[in-house]
């Protein structure tokens, strides 16, 4: 990952943003504030998660927006996800351990992610949309960290 591969990929995810037609929550969220929007390290997020295939990390982008939207409302379109995000049963199931990174690598440097979603589901408040909510959350949280993006 180089100087010159950031920006030329960059360059060529602009591109391919312009290029998709249906994106109703990004307008929404460039219109709350275009600088979270033009952050060049959440485009670099999309990026290394398509391996720098400007055109799938455009798309990604587009989908992000989309699901922060349905998924947890427009207020947070621009912001990191925070734990008032989360509805009650969200917040119990993350603190139940369900799912959960586990604090060591495995052998080639990547992020383990723990889902004994079994635990949960035998809860009678239990619906797919909080595993949903729960499981987001936890993977943007770890998504800030380059290390886990690059791998």
């Amino acid at each position: 990952e180089t100087p010159a591969l950031i920006e030329s990929s960059l360059e060529a995810f602009d591109v391919a943003l312009s290029q998709i037609t249906d994106k109703d929550a990004y307008w929404m969220a460039t219109q709350q504030d275009p600088r979270y929007v033009n952050d060049k390290k959440l485009r670099l997020l999309f990026l290394r998660a398509t391996e720098f295939d400007a055109e799938q990390a455009a798309k990604k982008f587009v989908a992000f927006f989309q699901g922060k939207l349905e998924l947890f409302g427009p207020q947070t379109l621009t912001r990191n996800l925070l734990f008032s995000d989360l509805t009650p049963v969200d917040y119990s199931y993350l603190k139940s351990g369900a799912f959960q990174y586990l604090p060591v690598r495995d052998a080639s440097g990547r992020s383990v992610f723990l889902d004994s979603h079994l635990i949960i589901e035998q809860d009678p408040k239990w619906q797919p949309e909080n595993k949903i909510r729960t499981i987001v959350f936890l993977h943007l949280a770890a998504a800030e960290d380059p290390e886990t993006q690059r791998r």
